[in-house]
């Protein structure tokens, strides 16, 4: 079969507004993915979205696609000139088509935070600013204090908004796991790669009820959870740990320590510890924790940015109902 044939019959829409992308798959691949969805189709349509790290599409993207091992999957790569390359993995066509969103970093990338000053936040992020940063203080006392966590600890307010974007998506006893926390820990164990605070006890209920008999024991369209077993070689005073797993990569684990309680705004509270691993599985364990310990370093908040951004895209391209992944942050270039 040539490859102009195969290329009719997959139908490859690039979706870049004004903007050409060349699309590169290799004979066997093409050949692969072809008749992988004719045996389902006879047609299918694969939409491929390539953005910067604000979201928006980009020009001279290149695009390639390369079939998985087990024949009915497949991998798609993005590069474009003074960017990092980026890549999808385990790609399927539906019948009624399918998105993917891409998105490249910029080579040297930085934080873009121009979304979330102190005039900006209120519109930008209203439940962090009005039931965190801003609940017990003043407006000229929250000013100083917010800028000076935007001044001196960027990359620690960055992980925070990351996370607390992630937490208003994610549904737990039908409300939004955010709307349970009721402080944040500004001292010194607020990081780069996670937050501490304090949370509604009765969530650590909720999700020990959820996942008694196995992951994903949720009801009511609340997020997959599932209970981690060996948490405590990295947690030390935790009592109980879980894990979303409704996504392949950036998922937000949510760890508790119901020893430590306290009320806050008339709720029974226990501390929690709140952080997004880039990966599951043993690849969380080896291609992050690992490197993390031996290297000294930890989770960077632009990486688990961008891994999220495509993930929750991916998700709902497939059909799933996560909320999309879209902090009032971004990444751009070094100049």
């Amino acid at each position: 079969m040539s490859i102009n044939n195969i290329l009719k019959r997959l139908y490859v829409a690039l979706f870049l507004s004004l903007s050409t992308i060349a699309l590169m798959p290799t004979m066997a691949s093409a050949q692969a993915i072809a008749q992988a969805i004719s045996m389902k189709a006879g047609s299918a349509q694969l939409e491929i979205v390539v953005c910067d790290g604000r979201g928006n599409p980009i020009t001279g993207a290149a695009v390639t696609l390369e079939t998985d091992r087990n024949g009915e999957t497949f991998t798609i790569r993005a590069s474009a000139p003074g960017f990092k390359s980026s890549k999808l993995e385990h790609i399927r066509v539906a019948e009624s088509g399918t998105t993917v969103y891409l998105m490249l970093v910029a080579k040297h990338a930085r934080l873009d935070m121009s979304d979330v000053t102190f005039e900006k936040l209120p519109q930008t992020d209203p439940e962090l600013y009005e039931r965190i940063i801003c609940k017990s203080l003043a407006p000229n006392a929250c000013q100083a204090f917010y800028e000076d966590l935007l001044l001196h600890r960027r990359d620690k307010l960055a992980a925070l908004i990351d996370i607390a974007e992630a937490l208003q998506g994610i549904k737990i006893g039908g409300r939004t796991a955010f709307s349970y926390y009721q402080a944040v820990d500004f001292d010194n164990s607020l990081a780069r790669d996670r937050f501490f605070g304090y949370i509604d006890k009765a969530v650590a209920t909720k999700l020990k009820a959820a996942t008694a008999a196995g992951p994903c024991g949720m009801q009511n369209g609340d997020t997959c959870f599932t209970r981690q077993k060996f948490f405590r070689l990295l947690h030390h005073n935790a009592t109980s740990s879980f894990k979303e797993i409704d996504l392949d990569q950036a998922n937000v684990q949510i760890t508790f320590d119901e020893k430590d309680t306290r009320t806050i705004n008339g709720v029974e509270c226990v501390k929690v510890e709140t952080d997004i691993d880039y990966y599951r599985g043993f690849a969380h364990a080896f291609k992050e924790v690992l490197p993390n310990l031996l290297l000294h370093r930890k989770s960077d908040p632009k990486r688990v940015f961008y891994l999220r951004w495509m993930a929750t895209r991916q998700k709902r391209s497939q059909g799933g109902t996560v909320a999309p992944f879209a902090p009032p942050i971004g990444l751009k270039g070094k100049h």
